[in-house]
């Protein structure tokens, strides 16, 4: 285990997650880390979740995509 806590905030562009990645280090932690990472929607697409049951969920899938 990384950590007990995973916060997702989806960004347009890369230079966007980049000012939001700034924005979060005004607040570290005095004793502890803020680890970052940025996928792009294929990739996060691409996750598998295991579970002992399967759902039908579509909050990680393709169904999920809006063209506006």
């Amino acid at each position: 285990m990384i950590q007990y806590s995973v916060y997702v905030r989806v960004c347009v562009t890369r230079q966007s997650a980049e000012f939001l990645e700034k924005r979060v280090s005004v607040y570290l932690p005095e004793n502890g880390t803020i680890q970052t990472l940025m996928l792009t929607e294929k990739q996060y697409n691409d996750m598998h979740f295991l579970l002992g049951e399967k759902k039908k969920d579509i909050r990680n899938s393709a169904q999920r995509t809006i063209i506006l």
